[in-house]
Order: structure tokens, then C-alpha cells, then sequence
């Protein structure tokens, strides 16, 4: 059978690389589905595709320069 995969969840629908697109990816019938994942400065691991927040949330904040408890901020 045909495997569908959802990149970065069910990203067409759904911010990317978020609980609620990996959420309406199985909802939609997907088999799998694949993400992200970063360290940022204090070790936390963080869903996000980029290694900056320029082009989803329009900041330059590298996110393994910058904290965790920062990154909640924005």
C-alpha cells in the first residue's frame, strides 16, 4: 500500500511543524509524519524547522543561541 507521510504534520492546513498539524495529519489519514526538532542555548529540545524564527515568526533569534524560556516568549 501506499505510505503518505506529512511533512512537517499537516502543514498545509496547520502552522508547521505544530502539535495541532502533527494532530490533523492522523486525522486526515496520514501513516507517518515527520518534524523537526532543535536544541536550543540551555538544551531544550524545541519543534521548529529553522535555525532561526525569521521566517515564521519574522525574528532573528537563532534558537541555539537563545533559551528556551525566551523562545516561549515570541
Amino acid at each position: 500500500p501506499t505510505e503518505i507521510v506529512a511533512h512537517r504534520g499537516a502543514s498545509a492546513d496547520a502552522p508547521e511543524n505544530t502539535l495541532a498539524a502533527l494532530a490533523l495529519a492522523w486525522e486526515q489519514g496520514a501513516d507517518a509524519s515527520e518534524f523537526d526538532v532543535r536544541l536550543t542555548r540551555d538544551g531544550r529540545i524545541v519543534a521548529v524547522h529553522d535555525d532561526t524564527l525569521a521566517r515564521t515568526a519574522g525574528l532573528p533569534l537563532r534558537i541555539a543561541r537563545t533559551d528556551a524560556a525566551e523562545l516561549r516568549r515570541h
